[in-house]
C-alpha cells in the first residue's frame, strides 16, 4: 500500500483549517463526522445512498416534492452527483496549481436541465456509484502536498482537502433533507 493511499487513512476534517474554505462551505464541512477519515467518509456514502434509495423505493416517492417549487428526490440525488463532479474538477485543477478563479454554478439550472425525473432511481444510483468511485480514486492519488494546495473558487480560497470534505458534507446535508422532508409520513 503506497504512501498516498495511507494519508487518506489518517486525514480527518479536523485537519482542515478555517482559512482553507469560505464560510459558506464551513456549514458543509461541519456535517462531516470528525472521527472518520476522508476515505472512510467517502466510502460510507455508498452504503448511505443504498439505504436511502431502498427507503425511497419502499415509499414510492421518487418524484415526490414536499412543496411545488422544490426539487424531487431524483432531482436532489442527481444534484449530488453533479456537485460532486464539479468539486472534483476544482480539486483536480487546484492540485495541479491551476490559478483559475473557478466560478460558482447555478444549481437550479443544472437541475432544470438534468432530466432526473425521466430516469429510474436505479440509473441514478448506478451513476452515483460510478461518480463516487472516481472521487475516491482521485483523492487516493493526491499526495500530501497536493491536498494542501489552496486555489480560488467563487472568489474565495479553497484547498484540495477541503473540497474532499465539502463533498462529504454536501452529501450529508442533502441526505438529511431527503430524510426529514421527503421520507417522513
Amino acid at each position: 500500500m503506497g504512501f498516498y493511499f495511507l494519508k487518506l487513512f489518517f486525514m480527518k476534517v479536523t485537519d482542515v483549517s478555517a482559512v482553507e474554505a469560505a464560510l459558506f462551505y464551513q456549514n458543509y464541512i461541519s456535517l462531516v463526522n470528525p472521527k472518520l477519515t476522508l476515505l472512510e467518509a467517502l466510502t460510507n456514502g455508498w452504503d448511505e445512498m443504498t439505504n436511502l434509495c431502498q427507503k425511497i423505493s419502499e415509499q414510492q416517492k421518487e418524484n415526490y416534492k414536499y412543496q411545488p417549487e422544490k426539487w424531487s428526490v431524483q432531482d436532489v440525488l442527481l444534484h449530488l452527483i453533479d456537485a460532486e463532479r464539479i468539486f472534483c474538477y476544482r480539486a483536480l485543477c487546484i492540485s495541479r496549481s491551476d490559478k483559475t478563479n473557478f466560478p460558482g454554478f447555478e444549481e437550479n439550472d443544472y437541475v432544470t436541465n438534468a432530466g432526473a425525473n425521466d430516469r429510474s432511481l436505479k440509473s441514478i444510483l448506478d451513476e452515483f456509484y460510478s461518480a463516487r468511485s472516481a472521487t475516491i480514486s482521485l483523492f487516493k492519488n493526491f499526495n500530501s502536498q497536493q491536498l494542501c494546495v489552496i486555489g480560488t473558487a467563487s472568489n474565495n480560497p479553497i484547498s484540495v482537502r477541503a473540497l474532499g470534505f465539502i463533498i462529504v458534507g454536501h452529501f450529508n446535508h442533502h441526505l438529511q433533507i431527503i430524510t426529514n422532508r421527503y421520507l417522513q409520513p
